[in-house]
């Protein structure tokens, strides 16, 4: 991460000649100022780089601080992060609902539809994040957290089976649309729904299964 952050600050250095070197020199001061603290050695490349972000910005050239730059970074080859093998994908797959059906899912608009959900989850250990998300045309989605009794977890411990019945609702619609259901896990503090930057705190695990429902008036007289 220091290493990303400390070329990157050089990279802008080097390609606006120097005009952002007073912005990004105090990074590479603050990065050496804790390396001391903490009694680590400074890196060569560290050095340098302080170097090289110190000079004068009247004495910079645009092609000359490229070509230093370029020096710097060959002489500092990345270092290759292993991962461990402890480390596995989280994956939601969808048995049911299988997003064939071509004939719509009639209900009454304002009232519930139930749409059996049959799904498998693996390498989740925070089964308390994971929900249920709802995405309707109009791009709100309802997150909606399993119950307990619905989560059916193998031998393992590593694969949770879920079979359980979405609630889907909506107001009427002149035809009938399309909604998404998918697998996701809530990084928020509390199951919600919203539109928009609300659900950027949402991690989906598959694609979404498309369900075709068409949500009609009520019939006057009943």
């Amino acid at each position: 991460m220091t290493l990303c952050i400390l070329v990157d600050c050089a990279a802008k250095a080097a390609l606006a000649g120097g005009k952002y070197t007073g912005q990004y020199l105090p990074c590479v001061l603050f990065v050496g100022g804790f390396l001391d603290e903490e009694g680590l050695a400074r890196s060569s490349f560290l050095q340098e780089l302080n170097d090289f972000l110190a000079m004068p910005e009247e004495s910079a050239d645009v092609a000359q601080s490229a070509s230093n730059l370029e020096e710097l970074l060959l002489r500092a080859p990345p270092v290759v992060l292993r991962l461990q093998s402890q480390v596995r994908e989280a994956v939601a797959t969808i048995y049911e609902p299988s997003g064939e059906a071509e004939v719509p899912l009639k209900f009454t608009a304002g009232l519930i539809l139930g749409v059996p959900l049959d799904c498998e989850v693996s390498n989740v250990t925070e089964v308390g994040a994971l929900r249920i998300c709802v995405k309707y045309p109009d791009r709100s989605f309802h997150l909606i957290p399993p119950r307990r009794s619905d989560l059916r977890p193998d031998a393992t411990g590593r694969t949770q089976r879920i079979l359980t019945s979405v609630r889907i609702s909506h107001t009427v619609w002149t035809e009938s649309c399309h909604v998404g259901i998918s697998i996701a896990l809530d990084l928020g503090s509390k199951p919600g729904s919203g539109a928009g930057e609300e659900e950027s705190r949402v991690i989906h695990l598959c694609p979404p299964v498309m369900v075709n429902v068409s949500p009609k008036p009520a019939r006057k007289g009943i």
